[in-house]
């Protein structure tokens, strides 16, 4: 009787942690987790303003700036598809002001022109 009670105890909430936080088998193996991630990587993000400049991140930092240099620019009704962003949270030096809002994320643009886009120039449609 004590061991059905540990099972309950113990083996129930870890498997159900790792279904809720989307733990799967590891890498390699194929399964469901695989058609999970490719589901979950396909967010559209549509450019709201005028022109806006995707921006190179410093080597040594994780997210651009202000400052950062020009990899190209997208225009308002470009769409991008992105699944991350950079949260820039208690830092005053990497807020910035970009069409017309105030923000610190940024979203990740992936490919061989990639880079960074101020998170208050692109909405998700």
């Amino acid at each position: 009787m004590l061991i059905s009670k540990w099972r309950l105890a113990f083996v129930f909430p870890i498997v159900l942690i790792s279904l809720v936080f989307g733990l799967g088998p590891g890498p390699g193996m194929e399964g469901a987790s695989g058609a999970a991630h490719a589901a979950q990587c396909s967010t559209w993000w549509t450019v709201t303003g005028k022109k806006v400049a995707i921006r190179r991140p410093a080597p040594d930092r994780t997210s651009a700036t202000s400052s950062s240099p020009v990899v190209r620019y997208l225009h308002r009704g470009d769409r991008i598809k992105s699944c991350l962003t950079t949260h820039n949270r208690g830092s005053s030096a990497s807020s910035y002001t970009k069409c017309g809002r105030r923000g610190t994320d940024w979203l990740i643009v992936r490919g061989p022109k990639g880079g960074q886009v101020p998170l208050t120039c692109v909405k998700r449609r």
